[in-house]
């Protein structure tokens, strides 16, 4: 995507935003642990996160990408949460988030031999208890390595629930990987919120599943 495009958009973004709920988080509350993960035609991703303060987590994270024309690589990073921005309004809620990550990618074939990796991102996100948008964009780079990944999320609630019922969500995601077999996805999802347990299921245009497991404790 063209950096001048990227950013006109992320400053857009920035200018509409209002609001995003626990559930759209990337981390959970203070001294809390939140563990996450998901499936998808190009990766298998895992995360763990500890939230040393309101606005900050430090973790874990393992992927397992699958390489376009050539063996699967595997990545291992010490990671960074930062809660950058939040505007509260009545009803709504918008958020900006930082990441970060420092570690190695190897392949498949030869763990021995590994690259040393980073990867700088953010997200910005709104939500209502009807409503959901969110921009995601983190790079994963090293040495002749270029693994960025751009998602937009939209979608709505079906109906609204109370805290200790599930609530389902319609969401469309159009998600981009540098690198990867099928490095565009339209992802239309079922998304499933209830407490502390958030869940997501999507059919790519391939008929392929994408999967994602939340769980806050």
């Amino acid at each position: 995507m063209n950096n001048g495009v990227m950013h006109s958009f992320f400053y857009f973004i920035l200018l509409i935003l209002s609001y995003s709920s626990v559930y759209s988080l990337p981390m959970g509350y203070k001294n809390s642990v939140m563990m996450m993960g998901d499936i998808n035609a190009n990766q298998i991703t895992t995360d763990i996160n500890y939230a040393i303060s309101a606005s900050s987590a430090l973790g874990i994270r393992l992927l397992y990408i699958d390489i376009k024309g050539e063996s699967p690589q595997i990545v291992k990073e010490g990671s960074i949460t930062h809660r950058l921005m939040r505007s509260n309004k009545p009803g709504s809620q918008s958020n900006l988030w930082l990441f970060g990550g420092i570690g190695n990618l190897s392949s498949s074939e030869s763990p021995s031999a590994s690259i040393t990796t980073y990867s700088p991102g953010f997200q910005v996100d709104y939500e209502t208890r009807r409503v959901y948008l969110s921009l995601y964009n983190r790079l994963l780079r090293g040495s002749h390595i270029n693994h960025d990944v751009f998602s937009i999320k939209g979608g709505f609630s079906l109906y609204k629930t109370t805290y200790d019922q599930t609530q389902p969500w319609f969401i469309m995601e159009i998600n981009h990987m540098n690198g990867v077999k099928q490095s565009t996805q339209f992802i239309p999802t079922l998304r499933l919120i209830n407490k502390n347990l958030y869940f997501e299921l999507g059919i790519n245009q391939k008929a392929k599943p994408n999967i994602s497991l939340m769980y806050v404790f």
